[in-house]
């Protein structure tokens, strides 16, 4: 790997941690990676993922849907950001798309949809904070649906919390 390429991945993390805007006694974050949390949607996705330990990378000729859940087994008292960290190896730029499910049910969850471009040979964060959407807090059951072109990527998916004070 490049070492500008190791510089992008920790400006990302860099990124993503700062999103976590409460005080460190109290912020936490739960982050997985992608081959641990997500799967395709439908099993006519599946031929042209490759899942490696650290990425779910779409290989096929056409997009592929991936669905993922965030870690948890915990309740905290906010959630303040959630987040998608994806990587183009294209040569060319690409747009991502993913949707923050937020919510236990059908019914009385929460859509939210962001699209990001994503120049070649990048990773990229595809970010959700509550305030975007007039919100104080997230739900605390964050789950995610993607739209991934071809030559594209999936590393990470997590939310940052908290279990007290005020974000």
């Amino acid at each position: 790997m490049k070492p500008f390429r190791y510089a992008t991945l920790a400006a990302i993390a860099v990124a993503a941690a700062t999103m976590f805007q409460v005080p460190q006694a109290l912020a936490a974050s739960s982050a997985s990676t992608a081959v641990g949390s997500c799967q395709a949607s439908l099993a006519t996705y599946e031929a042209g993922l490759r899942k490696r330990p650290l990425a779910i990378q779409n290989e096929g000729t056409t997009n592929a849907f991936l669905t993922c859940s965030s870690q948890g087994g915990f309740n905290p008292v906010a959630v303040d950001s959630a987040v998608v960290i994806v990587r183009n190896l294209n040569a060319s730029t690409v747009d991502i798309s993913c949707t923050l499910v937020d919510g236990p049910l059908p019914g009385v969850a929460s859509y939210f949809t962001k699209t990001i471009s994503l120049p070649p040979d990048l990773f990229g964060v595809v970010g959700w904070e509550p305030s975007e959407y007039g919100l104080t807090t997230f739900s605390g059951s964050e789950n995610f649906s993607c739209k991934v072109p071809p030559g594209v990527e999936v590393n990470v998916v997590g939310f940052g919390y908290h279990f007290g004070g005020t974000s």
